[in-house]
């Protein structure tokens, strides 16, 4: 198994040139023994393979860097020998309960609230979660496929077949903040196949999980071209440097994997196509 790893957790331009005061992003790899997140880094035993999260924070330093950093944190538990499966199914479980139980912990916290995606890695096949609009692309031989969906009223009124709204295009729901009205704050609307997926990966993939600080700013062709940088630190940091470039004033994340070998195949169980297809 041969998987490679590029990241770039920034404030980004800072207040003085129309930016934030602070880093509400943070992001998580485990690989090989360690634990990184923005603001520390452990060695403890990890499971084989590689989990990886972005989580764009939401109300500020005294809410969204703690529902971000409180996020990340929580993930690491899926990281330790023995603890979880990898399928979509399970990790989308693991999120769903992860948002109730944080949820009831901060909800007293000003405005507490992150987006989060979650990459998990092991054997031929990775599985994807997404809550938000933080986001997860897939570049294979040069084609560029966004994988998850921006949770937006109206991405929710195109799933039930409901006029769109003339504002809708703004996020609607987050990790820990809950669905600002699509439903009751303590669960989040989370849809297999769309908001959470296995895929098979091909030596030579290139996956990037990004805030929106970085992905509103640059167009899919200068993302093609980025991802395709020689190494994933290198993509990461261009990711970085070209949101900046093109006025970007938000925190900028940027987390980039690479497949560079050929991965053995581990024995999975298929998914349950029993799983409720709506959960809110």
């Amino acid at each position: 198994m041969s998987l490679s790893v590029g990241v770039v957790c920034e404030r980004g331009i800072g207040p003085e040139r129309g930016g934030r005061l602070t880093n509400e992003d943070n992001f998580l790899v485990a690989t090989d023994g360690r634990l990184r997140m923005r603001h520390h880094m452990q060695h403890e035993p990890t499971n084989m393979g590689l989990l990886a999260a972005v989580a764009d924070g939401m109300g500020g330093v005294r809410g969204g860097e703690l529902a971000s950093r409180s996020a990340v944190e929580w993930l690491t538990a899926l990281a330790r020998p023995g603890q979880g499966s990898m399928t979509a199914r399970s990790l989308l479980q693991h999120v769903r309960e992860g948002h109730r139980e944080l949820h009831g912990r901060l909800r007293d916290s000003p405005q507490p609230g992150t987006t989060l995606t979650l990459f998990r890695a092991m054997g031929d096949r990775a599985s994807w979660v997404s809550v938000g609009d933080s986001r997860i692309y897939r570049l294979r031989a040069g084609e560029l496929e966004q994988l998850s969906r921006d949770h937006t009223r109206n991405e929710f009124h195109q799933r039930d077949g409901t006029p769109l709204m003339a504002a809708g295009d703004g996020l609607c729901q987050g990790f820990i903040l809950g669905s600002r009205g699509l439903g009751f704050d303590n669960m989040i609307r989370l849809e297999p196949a769309l908001d959470a997926d296995t895929v098979l990966l091909r030596s030579g993939d290139t996956f990037a999980l990004t805030s929106d600080g970085v992905h509103d700013a640059l167009s899919p062709e200068t993302l093609t071209r980025l991802l395709g940088l020689e190494t994933p630190q290198a993509s990461a940091q261009a990711l970085h440097d070209a949101a900046i470039a093109a006025g970007s004033t938000d925190n900028l994340t940027a987390l980039v994997v690479r497949v560079d070998g050929m991965l053995p195949i581990v024995d999975v169980p298929p998914e349950d196509e029993s799983i409720d297809t709506i959960n809110f």
